[in-house]
C-alpha cells in the first residue's frame, strides 16, 4: 500500500499537464504585465528625473557663473570708485611736479587692493602730463610701460588711454585683449590721470568654459554691442550685436553658422552687461542616450528573467500542492474540481480559528493583567504576584512609582466629552515619549483621574524618582500647551516591588490633598491676578529661560494653576502671550533700526536662538522677519516718494 502511494505521488510530480500545474503557471504568467509596466514606468520616470537633474544642474551652473561675473564686475567697480576717491592720488594730482614718494604710496595701496580682489590682474594710473604710469607692477615711464605690456604703437595706446577723459567709468576690451574698467580723474585746477582696472582674462574665460558642457555649446559675455569674452568668436562685435537684437526681440532661437541655438540671457547689470548661453537645438547628452538604450535592454532582460523565474517557481510549488490535494483525495477515486474549494475552505477556517484563538488568548492575558494590577493598586489585598509573572507582563525595571494625573475640565462640555474619549491614550503616548527612564507602564482610569504605575531603572531609587519627577513636569506642560489637556500630576515615593503599589496609591492621594491646600493658601496670600501675571511676563520677557514653570515660581503658584487661570481669563496660553509680547517687541526694534540683524533682534527680545525666533514670528505674522523688514523698507520708500 505504501509503495503504491509513493508511485502515485511520483506520478503526480511529473504530470505537468494537470490542471493544477497549468493553473499555477497561468496565475503566475498573468502578473507579468504588471511588473513590466511598472519597470517601464520606473525607467521613464528615471529618464525624466535625470533630464530634470541635468536641467537643474545647468541652471545652477548658469546662475553661479552669472553671479560670479556680477560679483567680479561689482568688485572692480568698487575698486574704481575707491581709486577715484583715493586721497593720496588726489593730492598727487594737485602737485605740479612728480613726487616719487607719493607714487610709492600709491603703488603700495594698489598692491594691497589687488591682493583683496583675486579676479583682477592689474591696477594702473596713467599721468599724461608726467608721461608715467604707476601700476601694481611698479612705477615706469609711459613708453617703457607700453613696450613691456603692449604690442601696438605708443600713439594707439595713448589714444586708448585718453579717449574717455570726461570722468565716466567705461567697460571695454583693451588692445591687449583683456577686459578693463577705465576712467579719468582730475579737475581744471589739477593734473589729469587715467585709472585702469584690468580683469584677469583667464578668469572670465574659465567661467564661460565652465558653463559649456561640450564643444557645441557657446557662451558670450557682452557689454552693449561689444563682445568682451566668448568661448568662440571673441572679437566678433557683429555677433554681439545680433545676439543683443535677438534678446530685445525676445527670440528664443538664433541661427549661428547654419545651426540654431536656444539662448538663455541674463542681464548682469543695468549698465548693459549680459551673459548669454547658447545650446544647439536637438542636442542630447551621451549619458541620456546610453540610459535610454540600457533601459530598453534592461526591460527585455527583466522580462526574460521574470518568465524563467515564474516557470521555475510554478515547478517548485507544484509538488507540495499536489501532495496536499492527494491527502484530501485519499479514499476518493474521483478527481473533481471540488478539491480547490475544499482546500481553500480548509485553509481559511484554519487561519480564522488561529487568529481568533490568538486574540482570545491575548485578551485573556490582558484581562488577567489588568485584574491583578487594578486589584493591587486600588485595594488593600494580601494577593502577591510572583517575580516571573511580573517580568512576563514587561515590568523588567528595578523601581516602581505611582503617579496620579488629575485632569481638569475643558472650556466647554462638548470639548470635555471629546477629550475624555482619548486622553488616556494620549497620556500613554506622552509617557512613552518623555519618560525615557521607564521601561513599562500601566494605566487605569477612574472618573477624571488616571493612575499610572511606572517601572524603570536608575542609579538608585532617589535618582529614578528625581528623573521621573523632572521629566513628568515637562510632560504635563506639553499636555497643556499642545493637547489642551489640563492636569496636575501627583507622584508617590519609590518602591522596589510591584506588590507595594497600593501604598503608592495611598501616598499620591495624600500628596494631592496637601498640594491643593497649599495652592489655595498661596493663591490667597499672593492675591494672584491677570495684571500681576502680565506684569511678571513683562519683567522677565528678555530672559531666554522664561517659561510657565519659571513664571509660576516667580508668582509663587503652581504651573498647572497658572496655565488654567491665565487661559480661562484671557483665552490665550501663557507661552502664546509670551511669544506675542516678544514678536511685538521685535517689530518695534526692526522699525526703529531696519538694518539690525535678525539674530541680534532674537537675542534682544529673549529668544533662545534664531530658528525659534523666525518660526514664532512667521506663525504670528505670516511672514519672516526678513520679509517684514523688506515690506517696511518698501513702505518707507513709497512714503518718501510721495513726500517728494
Amino acid at each position: 500500500m505504501r509503495g503504491m502511494q509513493e508511485k502515485r505521488m511520483q506520478a503526480l510530480r511529473v504530470k505537468y499537464s494537470s490542471k493544477i500545474f497549468l493553473s499555477i503557471l497561468k496565475s503566475m504568467l498573468v502578473i507579468i504585465p504588471f511588473p513590466v509596466i511598472l519597470l517601464i514606468a520606473v525607467e521613464l520616470v528615471s529618464l525624466h528625473a535625470i533630464q530634470d537633474t541635468i536641467t537643474e544642474y545647468e541652471d545652477g551652473i548658469y546662475d553661479q557663473v552669472a553671479e560670479d561675473l556680477k560679483n567680479s564686475y561689482e568688485s572692480a567697480l568698487l575698486v574704481m570708485r575707491d581709486m577715484r576717491r583715493e586721497e593720496n592720488l588726489l593730492r598727487y594730482l594737485r602737485q605740479d611736479e612728480r613726487n616719487y614718494y607719493k607714487e610709492y604710496e600709491l603703488y603700495q595701496m594698489m598692491t594691497q587692493t589687488l591682493k583683496r580682489n583675486r579676479n583682477l590682474s592689474e591696477l594702473s594710473v596713467y599721468f599724461p602730463a608726467d608721461e608715467c604710469v604707476v601700476s601694481t607692477t611698479g612705477s615706469k615711464e609711459s613708453r617703457a610701460y607700453h613696450e613691456t605690456f603692449y604690442s601696438n604703437s605708443y600713439e594707439t595706446w595713448e589714444k586708448e588711454q585718453t579717449e574717455h577723459m570726461d570722468g565716466q567709468i567705461v567697460l571695454k576690451k583693451d588692445s591687449d585683449g583683456t577686459v578693463v574698467l577705465r576712467s579719468s580723474i582730475g579737475y581744471e585746477s589739477m593734473k589729469q590721470a587715467v585709472v585702469t582696472v584690468k580683469f584677469k582674462g583667464a578668469y572670465i574665460k574659465e567661467l564661460l568654459n565652465k558653463l559649456c558642457n561640450n564643444e557645441q555649446e557657446r557662451a558670450w559675455f557682452l557689454y552693449g554691442t561689444q563682445m568682451l569674452a566668448a568661448t568662440q568668436g571673441e572679437n566678433d562685435d557683429a555677433l554681439a550685436k545680433n545676439l543683443l537684437e535677438a534678446h530685445l526681440k525676445q527670440e528664443d532661437l538664433v541661427k549661428l553658422e547654419g545651426q540654431k541655438f536656444s539662448l538663455k540671457v541674463r542681464e548682469i547689470s543695468r549698465d548693459g552687461l549680459f551673459l548669454i548661453y547658447g545650446v544647439p537645438e536637438g542636442i542630447e547628452y551621451f549619458v541620456v542616450e546610453m540610459i535610454k538604450i540600457l533601459a530598453i535592454i534592461s526591460v527585455i532582460l527583466c522580462l526574460v528573467v521574470l518568465v524563467g523565474a515564474i516557470v521555475l517557481a510554478a515547478n517548485h510549488n507544484y509538488t507540495p500542492i499536489k501532495r496536499l490535494f492527494d491527502i484530501l483525495r485519499q479514499g476518493d477515486s474521483t478527481d473533481s474540481e471540488i478539491d480547490y474549494d475544499v482546500m481553500e475552505g480548509y485553509a481559511e477556517n484554519f487561519h480564522t480559528q488561529k487568529q481568533q484563538m490568538q486574540m482570545k488568548l491575548k485578551q485573556y492575558e490582558d484581562n488577567v493583567k489588568n485584574l491583578y494590577l487594578g486589584e493591587l493598586l486600588l485595594t488593600d489585598t494580601n494577593r502577591k504576584i510572583s517575580q516571573e509573572q511580573v517580568e512576563s507582563w514587561g515590568f523588567l525595571g528595578k523601581y516602581f512609582v505611582v503617579v496620579m494625573y488629575q485632569f481638569e475640565e475643558n472650556e466647554t462640555e462638548a470639548e470635555q466629552e471629546k477629550k475624555e474619549e482619548y486622553r488616556k491614550d494620549i497620556l500613554e503616548e506622552y509617557i512613552k515619549e518623555y519618560l525615557k527612564e521607564c521601561v513599562c507602564c500601566y494605566l487605569v482610569e477612574r472618573n477624571s483621574r488616571v493612575y499610572c504605575v511606572l517601572n524603570g531603572n536608575g542609579e538608585n531609587d532617589q535618582r529614578f524618582s528625581e528623573a521621573v519627577r523632572e521629566r513628568n513636569q515637562v510632560l504635563v506642560e506639553n499636555l497643556t500647551s499642545v493637547e489642551n489637556l489640563y492636569c496636575d500630576a501627583y507622584m508617590s515615593g519609590c518602591f522596589m516591588s510591584i506588590n507595594e503599589i497600593h501604598q503608592g496609591y495611598f501616598e499620591v492621594k495624600q500628596v494631592k490633598k496637601k498640594q491643593i491646600m497649599k495652592e489655595c493658601e498661596d493663591v490667597s496670600e499672593n492675591n494672584c491676578s491677570i495684571e500681576k501675571i502680565e506684569e511678571g511676563i513683562r519683567e522677565n520677557l528678555l530672559d531666554v529661560n522664561l517659561s510657565v514653570a519659571s513664571l509660576a515660581e516667580f508668582l509663587k503658584i503652581t504651573p498647572s494653576y497658572l496655565s488654567r487661570f491665565f487661559k480661562r481669563n484671557t483665552g490665550k496660553g501663557v507661552l502664546e502671550y509670551i511669544h506675542e509680547c516678544r514678536v511685538e517687541k521685535a517689530k518695534e526694534i526692526m522699525f526703529q533700526n531696519p538694518a539690525v540683524k535678525a539674530k541680534e533682534v532674537a537675542e534682544a527680545v529673549g529668544f533662545a536662538n534664531l530658528a525659534t525666533f523666525i518660526r514664532v514670528f512667521k506663525k504670528r505674522e505670516g511672514i519672516t522677519p526678513g520679509q517684514f523688514r523688506e515690506e517696511m523698507a518698501g513702505g518707507m520708500m513709497e512714503s518718501g516718494n510721495k513726500t517728494e
